[in-house]
C-alpha cells in the first residue's frame, strides 16, 4: 500500500512538472536580425583558406585615421580588452604600430595592419603566417 502511495505521488508530480502546454511563448525583439558580422572564406590555389569578415567596429587605441584604410588585417581576438592590449603592447615593442578595434557585439580586434587594396593586406598575412597562422582580413561594413 505504501509503495502504491508512493507511486501515485511520483507520477502525479511526473505529470505536473512535463505537461506545461500553457506557457506562453516569448516574443525576443530583433530574434530574426541577420548577424552583424559577415565571414567569407575563399580557397586559394595553393590549397589553403583565407577569411574575410566584414562588420562594423571602431578604433578604440591607436591612430583612429587607419580606420579609413579598407582592410584590416587581425591577429587576435578577444572579450576582455586586457588581453587584447597586452597583444597589442607586444605588437609596439615589436615595431607594429598596431591597433584595437571593437565590435558592435563587443570583441576586441587586434589590427597588425591596415591597408587601401585587398592583395596589400593579404600580402602582410604572408609575411607574418609563420608567427600568426589564423591571421584574417576585416573589411568595416558601411
Amino acid at each position: 500500500m505504501k509503495k502504491n502511495i508512493i507511486l501515485v505521488i511520483a507520477l502525479t508530480a511526473f505529470i505536473g512538472i512535463s505537461c506545461k502546454s500553457k506557457q506562453k511563448l516569448v516574443e525576443i525583439e530583433g530574434a530574426n536580425k541577420p548577424a552583424a558580422t559577415t565571414v567569407v572564406m575563399e580557397e586559394t590555389t595553393a590549397g589553403n583558406q583565407e577569411v574575410t569578415r566584414n562588420e562594423t567596429f571602431k578604433i578604440v587605441f591607436g591612430d583612429e585615421a587607419a580606420a579609413a584604410k579598407a582592410y584590416h588585417v587581425v591577429v587576435g581576438s578577444f572579450q576582455n580588452y586586457d588581453n587584447a592590449k597586452r597583444l597589442q603592447s607586444t605588437l609596439k615593442e615589436e615595431g607594429y604600430n598596431s591597433l584595437i578595434a571593437r565590435n558592435e557585439r563587443e570583441m576586441y580586434r587586434v589590427i597588425i595592419a591596415s591597408s587601401d587594396t585587398y592583395n596589400d593586406a593579404r600580402s602582410v598575412i604572408t609575411g607574418i603566417k609563420s608567427r600568426f597562422s589564423d591571421a584574417w582580413v576585416l573589411i568595416q561594413s558601411k
